[in-house]
């Protein structure tokens, strides 16, 4: 298992290749020298808890996000829930109410029509396999 100072590392540094951050941008945020970043990053230096606030707050992100083993893929915070769903759904919070419902018609939406397409090809499936 790896240690919460592991994590946080690699999850800083995934954040920044995910949304393209640029490390210099967070050190701006952070107040501290861009080779701080880097540090951190490689495990020579720690992210203290104030620093990790203050990435949440910039990038709308919750703090989960830094103790989250992205890496293992059976990883999820609540039934079977992928982790990088859940950080995305955290961010619905902090919208309008207008906006939260818009986002929950289009969930609904998605994955109303993902079902019907996966019982059309299923349908599909079974005919071949009638048929042969």
């Amino acid at each position: 298992m790896k240690s919460a100072r592991d994590l946080i590392r690699k999850n800083l540094k995934r954040l920044r290749q995910e949304r393209g951050i640029a490390a210099s941008k967070i050190a701006r945020i952070l107040g501290v020298e861009t080779n701080h970043i880097y540090r951190i990053e490689r495990g020579e230096s720690i992210l203290i808890p104030e620093n990790m606030d203050l990435i949440c707050e910039a990038f709308n992100i919750d703090q989960s996000y830094f103790l989250i083993d992205h890496d293992k893929s059976q990883n999820a915070l609540i039934d079977g829930v992928p982790a990088e769903l859940y950080n995305e759904l955290l961010r619905v919070k902090d919208l309008s109410p207008e906006a939260r419902e818009s986002v929950i018609k289009f969930i609904r939406f998605q994955i109303s029509e993902m079902e019907a397409e996966e019982k059309l090809t299923n349908k599909s499936k079974s005919r071949r396999k009638t048929s042969k």
